[in-house]
């Protein structure tokens, strides 16, 4: 990979070591040191940057890493010597481009973060991705407040390239990076709609359009999102509407070597000079810019936008322009909008903040009704429920949706149903709430009442005209509703005694569905929680102004959304 190409385009900032406590431990000094192939008296400081780095690395860093080169060297017939030569020369360039990833994509939870960083590195490194493209997702994704649907489907198309995926998921033995999760053997996409455009390459016809793969998750991502909380598309909508006033204004300026500053705010020039980043990366997740090579004019972090001229901020402006395919009597916004929520039939900057307050208004009333009906802290045969096993997580949930692990970026969390979010089916009348998770895969993967560790919520839907089924010959679809996925009968399985990563066999959920790709969180008719977790779910619902009540695991209601 010709990683000095684009280099210079972040900042250079390796992490520094978390401790060295392990040298002064002979046997953990001794395991380490053998993972880079060297003997127990090799002096620390006389090794790299990057192999310093991957020895401070925990346990399970190291071991994806070591992972990552395994994939890479598969097919390789290679000598003891000739192995550990290699794979140190991997682990430096995974570390560095590790590093370069680090500097640009960050958030406030570094957990996750970092193993985007290291699963993104693994791609890099395993599937062939191009310094040009690899560009592309990564300035994108530096930007903080980028829209979180197109930093997913960037994302998944990068660790799950679309032409690839009916051999990730077809062939048993197709380990084709991390991203795939560790080893395919016995995934399987239970989707009859993916399965028919990904393996059999049809189009399928849609109320709305015929839909290949790309398509069908487009859509359902982009509608995951509007639908849901939606407030990071606000945020966008709002910069976006205020830096079109901008560029129209200045567009009209002669031509002229003064200073912008003399006309604008630092504060506003920093707004503006991030919209323009954020437009032109955006750009190149569009149909015609996935094809362009990339400019990277317009990512110079390192100058001082106050101290452009009218003449050049004007040239950048007009680079949006033509990017965007503007003509004079078009407006930027809108052209964006028609750019990524076509699939929703979007078509300007006013419709979309109107889907999004239609979503929010249908979650008013639709909740208002289950309500009054009493059907909040009821369950039924067929209901389907999702186990939430940290409730941290949940304002990311509400805000974006409740997707599959594949668009969430950290590859190695895709599971034996990939594309789909894993619920669980109540398959028997149940006596009450709390009888019905207790049944339930949901309440196994949470360790319900088993564990401290983990968080008891979950997300209660009520299986009504809302979802559809298809057959393996399904020709067509219709796009508003959502697909459930998968096959099984008969009760939970548990056998207790079993490792769920050694033994997979022995571990049957026969209560296992999927709701292919994921649903908007508005459609969460209430969540049933404890004690233990009650006020980190009532205020993450709050926040996300969404009216989805909440209930202790009896079924019994604990917040109600229409008394704020």
């Amino acid at each position: 990979m010709g990683i000095i190409l684009i280099y210079n385009t972040f900042m250079n900032n390796p992490e520094k070591t978390k401790n060295l406590e392990w040298l002064g431990d002979e046997d953990e000094r001794n395991r380490r040191l053998g993972q880079l192939g060297l003997s127990k008296s090799q002096k620390y400081s006389e090794l790299s940057q990057e192999e310093k780095q991957f020895l401070d690395m925990d346990y399970t860093e190291r071991r994806m890493i070591e992972y990552s080169y395994s994939l890479f060297h598969r097919n390789k017939d290679l000598s003891t010597r000739d192995y550990n030569d290699n794979k140190r020369s991997y682990i430096n360039t995974f570390i560095s481009w590790y590093n370069l990833l680090s500097s640009v994509i960050i958030s406030p939870d570094k957990q996750y973060t970092q193993q985007l960083n290291l699963a993104l590195t693994d791609s890099v490194l395993n599937l062939n991705i191009s310094d040009d493209n690899i560009r592309k997702i990564v300035l994108m994704m530096s930007e903080v407040d980028t829209p979180n649907f197109a930093k997913q489907m960037a994302v998944f198309k990068i660790q799950h390239p679309i032409n690839k995926l009916s051999d990730e998921f077809r062939d048993p033995d197709s380990k084709l990076s991390l991203s795939t999760g560790f080893g395919t053997d016995g995934r399987q996409i239970q989707s009859p709609i993916l399965r028919k455009t990904i393996f059999d390459d049809h189009k399928l016809e849609g109320k709305y359009g015929r839909y290949g793969t790309e398509e069908v998750i487009y859509r359902d991502i982009i509608k995951c999102a509007f639908n849901s909380g939606g407030k990071n598309i606000e945020q966008f909508l709002d910069k976006l509407s205020n830096g079109n006033f901008m560029m129209r204004a200045i567009m009209r300026w002669p031509d002229s070597n003064e200073l912008i500053s003399r006309y604008y705010s630092q504060k506003d020039l920093n707004s503006f000079q991030t919209l323009i980043r954020q437009l032109h990366s955006m750009h190149y997740q569009t149909k015609r810019g996935e094809e362009e090579e990339y400019d990277s004019s317009l990512h110079n972090k390192y100058y001082d936008y106050g101290k452009r001229t009218i003449t050049e901020v004007k040239t950048e402006i007009q680079t949006i322009y033509d990017e965007y395919r503007l003509d004079e009597r078009d407006d930027l916004g809108d052209k964006v909008v028609q750019s990524f929520c076509y699939p929703l039939g979007i078509k300007s900057v006013s419709e979309a903040y109107d889907y999004i307050q239609d979503a929010r208004m249908n979650s008013f009333f639709r909740h208002r009704q289950l309500m009054e009906n009493g059907q909040v802290g009821r369950i039924r045969k067929g209901d389907l429920i999702k186990s939430v096993v940290n409730a941290d997580y949940l304002p990311f949930l509400l805000e974006n949706g409740v997707i599959s692990k594949e668009y969430l970026g950290v590859g190695e969390a895709s599971d034996c149903t990939p594309l789909d979010t894993d619920v669980s089916m109540i398959l028997e009348e149940p006596l009450g709430l709390r009888n019905a998770i207790s049944k339930t895969s949901a309440a196994v993967f949470s360790a319900m009442g088993e564990s401290d560790n983990n968080d008891n919520v979950f997300l209660i839907f009520r299986n009504d005209e809302r979802f559809e089924k298809y057959d393996d010959d399904v020709t067509s679809f219709d796009e508003d509703k959502y697909e459930i996925c998968g096959y099984g009968g008969g009760s939970v399985i548990k056998n207790k005694d079993a490792d769920e990563f050694e033994h997979p066999e022995e571990y049957w959920y026969m209560d296992d569905r999927g709701i292919r790709t994921g649903i908007p969180s508005s459609e969460i008719d209430y969540i049933a929680t404890d004690e233990k977790s009650v006020e980190k779910v009532i205020e993450s619902v709050k926040e996300s102004r969404l009216f989805i009540p909440v209930t202790n695991l009896d079924g019994i209601m604990i917040f109600d959304p229409f008394k704020l």
